[in-house]
């Protein structure tokens, strides 16, 4: 992810989840069919990795606290003097599929 006013300086995104499990034996039967049929029964790739505009990535298990600590900007007195950072660019939505 950008961070701060230089798009070319990287951080790192954080997704979190809070999943809440039923208890064990507390949907039944039917419960469960209409679960299974939301779903897929298969998943299958619709790209490859040599394909244009794949980018292939690892998940890695990274402790969000160190790693802010460890990619702070460096802090300046800069802003002070221009006056903080000035208008931002617009929002941009965004929508995952």
């Amino acid at each position: 992810m950008p961070r701060g006013a230089n798009p070319f300086e990287n951080g790192n995104l954080f997704i979190s989840f809070e999943i809440e499990f039923p208890e064990a034996g507390a949907l039944d039967e039917a419960a469960r069919a209409a679960l299974l049929k939301c779903v897929p029964k298969k998943c299958k790739a619709l790209s490859k990795e040599n394909d244009k505009g794949v980018e292939v990535v690892s998940l890695t298990d990274v402790d969000p606290v160190a790693s802010f600590e460890n990619n702070k900007p460096a802090e300046s007195d800069e802003e002070d003097e221009e006056g903080g950072r000035g208008g931002g660019g617009q929002a941009q939505e965004c929508c995952v599929m």
